[in-house]
């Protein structure tokens, strides 16, 4: 017998709020869930949970008690044509590197700190034995809907993790695109690449006619400029959300995070299944018309997404 992957990593931290605004703002991983004990976040399948080391140790929690004390240590894999980005977003947030360390078998490591002191790590995919994920992710299939989470990652935050360049309209150059994911060990094709753009369910690509570039048609994090033009809204417009972000978003608005915009849904449905994505979903009705009379601008994507910068609470109707 033998266990499919690891799917847990677990740190401690006294600070969960601090905690989770470094993963998520300087790192990038997606906030999944949060109480007074632990803040759970995602990447690419794992989970990453960084609990308060007290009360992870009381008994009677309805688990099994555990707790750690002292600095631990976590790695995340990066591209090496990757570093010096991340060279620079670490001094952009105040995370001071702490070491480099160049290897025999090739790469180089990354190490900083978490502001509970953890030992974090960018370590490069030729460490122990080399790409030995590879053939288990062949294995595993790459499915449309993982292809197009793969592509929504490079095309819209982080071109610089596969060694992608996008130019100022975000598009990148297919052929770059490919060669890129096969150094990362993502088994794309040119045929897969049209597949994923005509199946993907939001439709969130395109391929320009003769197949030679590719850019995302909304969501990004990095700045680029779409060539979108202000349309004027219809009266309400829709935001799909998972229930436990329904607190903060009555107190705070709807805030683009780490994207360049607020996202917003033309009708309920769509956006109950965006809400979905994200547990059971809560739709919020938003007032766009008197929002855009006041000021704020729209854009409407290729997708139907409708953009802008930002909602303030009072825009905000029961949903």
């Amino acid at each position: 017998m033998q266990v499919t992957r690891i799917f847990e990593t677990v740190i401690y931290a006294d600070d969960l709020v601090a905690a989770e605004r470094f993963y998520h703002d300087v790192l990038g991983l997606e906030v999944y869930s949060r109480s007074d004990t632990v803040v759970s976040l995602r990447l690419a399948g794992g989970v990453l949970l960084v609990f308060n080391p007290d009360r992870a140790s009381q008994p009677n929690r309805g688990v099994p008690s555990h707790g750690a004390i002292g600095p631990g240590h976590l790695a995340f894999s990066a591209h090496p044509d990757s570093l010096d980005h991340w060279r620079t977003h670490l001094a952009v947030h105040d995370v001071p590197i702490e070491m480099e360390v160049n290897w025999e078998q090739g790469g180089t490591s990354i190490y900083f700190r978490d502001p509970a002191g953890n030992s974090v790590e960018l370590a490069p995919q030729t460490l122990w034995g080399g790409r030995w994920e590879r053939a288990r992710r062949d294995r595993g299939g790459y499915t449309v809907v993982r292809l197009s989470k793969f592509l929504s990652r490079v095309l819209r935050h982080d071109p610089a993790g596969i060694g992608l360049t996008l130019d100022a309209q975000g598009w990148a150059n297919v052929d770059a695109l490919l060669a890129g994911a096969k150094q990362a060990g993502v088994p794309l094709t040119l045929e897969r690449l049209r597949q994923v753009v005509a199946e993907n369910d939001k439709q969130r690509f395109t391929l320009s006619a003769d197949d030679s570039r590719i850019r995302a048609k909304q969501g990004h994090s990095i700045p680029v400029d779409l060539g979108l033009e202000p349309v004027a809204p219809p009266a309400h417009l829709y935001h799909g959300t998972a229930d436990r972000s329904v607190d903060a978003i009555r107190r705070d608005g709807l805030l683009p995070r780490r994207r360049n915009h607020v996202h917003l849904s033309p009708d309920e449905a769509t956006a109950t299944r965006v809400g979905a994505r994200h547990g059971r979903p809560v739709v919020l009705v938003i007032e766009a018309a008197r929002l855009h009379d006041d000021g704020h601008v729209f854009y409407l994507a290729e997708n139907g997404v409708w953009l802008t910068d930002r909602v303030p609470p009072e825009y905000i109707l029961a949903g």
